[in-house]
Formats: C-alpha cells, sequence, structure tokens
C-alpha cells in the first residue's frame, strides 16, 4: 500500500478510535499520532492527499498529511467551540482548490466550513432532516448527498443548500448509510439487515 493519495483508499474507523485503510491490495492498521492531542476520534474523511479526523469533544477537525502508510503528526484545519454537535463530515475541495468541510449535526443542521470560518449552507426542504448522516460528495456533479436516518430518505443538495432531489420509499425502511457512484449512475444503500442497489435520478447520471 504504497503511493496510493489518501482519497484512493477507504478509510475505516471503528469505535475504538483505530483507524484501517483498505485497498483492493489488503486492509491496514494505521497509527494515529499524537492521539493523546485528540478530544475524541469521530468520524474521517480524506481528500488531497491528507485524511481529516472529526474531534467532537475537542471542537475541532484535525489534518493528517498521509506519506504511504504513514500518517503525519496533526494540524488543526477547523478548531471552533460550537462543533460539539457534530456526528460526521466530509472534506470537499473548492474551486480555489481550498478544503472546505460539510458537517451533520444531531440538530439535523448541515454545516460548511473553511478554516475556522462558517459558510452559509441553508438546505431548503419543506420536511427538514432529522438525523443526517453517512455525507458523500458526488465526484463529477459536486453535490452532497445526506441520508437522513430519521425520515428514511436521502437528499442530493447542491454546495449552497438547494436541494437537487431526494429519494425516499418504503424500500429504505431502516436506511442507515449510503454510498453514491456518479460514475455507474449507482448508489448502494446499507439497511439495518441488508443492502440494495438502486439508480440514481436521471438528472445526476
Amino acid at each position: 500500500m504504497t503511493g496510493l493519495p489518501a482519497e484512493d483508499a477507504l478509510w475505516i474507523l471503528d469505535s475504538h478510535a483505530r483507524l484501517y485503510r483498505w485497498t483492493p491490495t489488503g486492509v491496514l492498521l494505521v497509527p494515529i499520532p499524537e492521539l493523546v492531542r485528540l478530544g475524541s476520534v469521530d468520524a474521517v474523511a480524506a481528500t488531497s492527499g491528507s485524511i481529516y479526523l472529526l474531534d467532537q469533544s475537542g471542537g475541532a477537525v484535525w489534518r493528517f498529511a498521509v506519506d504511504r502508510s504513514e500518517l503525519s503528526g496533526p494540524s488543526r484545519a477547523v478548531g471552533r467551540t460550537d462543533l460539539h454537535d457534530a456526528t460526521e463530515f466530509t472534506a470537499v475541495v473548492n474551486e480555489s482548490g481550498q478544503v472546505e468541510f460539510v458537517v451533520a449535526s444531531s440538530d439535523g443542521r448541515l454545516r460548511r466550513f473553511s478554516g475556522d470560518e462558517e459558510l452559509p449552507l441553508a438546505v431548503d426542504l419543506e420536511r427538514g432532516l432529522l438525523a443526517p448522516a453517512s455525507l458523500s460528495l458526488g465526484a463529477q456533479s459536486g453535490l452532497i448527498y445526506v441520508v437522513d436516518r430519521g425520515q428514511g430518505r436521502i437528499v442530493a443538495v447542491s454546495p449552497n443548500g438547494g436541494v437537487v432531489s431526494q429519494i425516499q420509499s418504503a424500500e429504505l425502511e431502516g436506511l442507515r448509510g449510503a454510498w453514491v457512484n456518479e460514475q455507474t449512475g449507482q448508489i448502494i444503500y446499507a439497511l439495518s439487515a441488508t443492502v440494495l442497489i438502486g439508480r440514481l435520478p436521471g438528472a445526476q447520471e
């Protein structure tokens, strides 16, 4: 597992703050340097040769540059005291080449940060998000895909919060997460007891 960019691997964080890197050639446990500096380790995202860890109790997002199969020491990418409700996040590279973060909070909000600055992201939904989770970014469209576990739906929103589409079905009862592949036009749904494969709405393929 050498020479792969951070975003070309699947990073898995378990409930004991152990970080794994999965590629087609195998799975590797990757030690987190200076773990004692982090108040908690709650979620992971990867982009632009780095991984980012959400530290809910510390109110921060930490950056670790990836060098082969090792991580550099942590540097604070976002430091705010109002991230204590954050549950999941994803990292986004904007048009200027800067890394931004979209964060889901337990109070139903989606929030967007560039460094310590919070950017506008008001999601225009008639029924607000109840339990946003499983955030992913459309590699081709730039859309943010959000699973709403509280209402068994997946919502696609633009970076400024405009709603592009919603998918909700009785078949998605118990929806826990989703993975979107815009190149193939597929969505893989993780339900409580099974996995389903569906199609993206036509305008997003």
